[in-house]
């Protein structure tokens, strides 16, 4: 793909089926080659980690390599505030996690057992 290409991404329509608030009033923004400092491991493919500036959250076990706290590339911690019926576009899932975009065009994670699929 050329620089001045835009990478197309496909995205699936869900529904808020409730309202979700983040649980930081912060996120962890993580490009690749950051280490960060594991702290805490979790069930379901999630640890707890220290960034650089000494902020804490959950991040995919997939996006480090091994124990050593190399982001392989980036990431963010961001929760997306949503309330019950409201549309969103989606492209990731993670351990019972959507990526997602609302309507306004803010990024974040949203709990997937809050969401419904939309059919197309």
């Amino acid at each position: 793909m050329r620089s001045w290409e835009a990478e197309v991404i496909k995205m699936d329509r869900y529904a808020a089926t409730s309202d979700h608030e983040p649980v930081y009033p912060y996120s962890v923004q993580l490009e690749a080659g950051d280490k960060v400092r594991i702290t805490e491991k979790e069930e379901g493919g999630w640890v707890w980690c220290i960034s650089k500036d000494e902020l804490g959250a959950w991040v995919p076990k997939k996006y480090l390599r091994g124990n050593e706290g190399i982001c392989l590339s980036s990431y963010s911690s961001a929760e997306l505030s949503t309330k019950a019926g409201e549309i969103l576009s989606c492209n990731e899932e993670l351990s019972g996690w959507l990526w997602c975009v609302n309507q306004k065009e803010e990024k974040g994670w949203v709990p997937k057992d809050r969401m419904q699929r939309l059919q197309e």
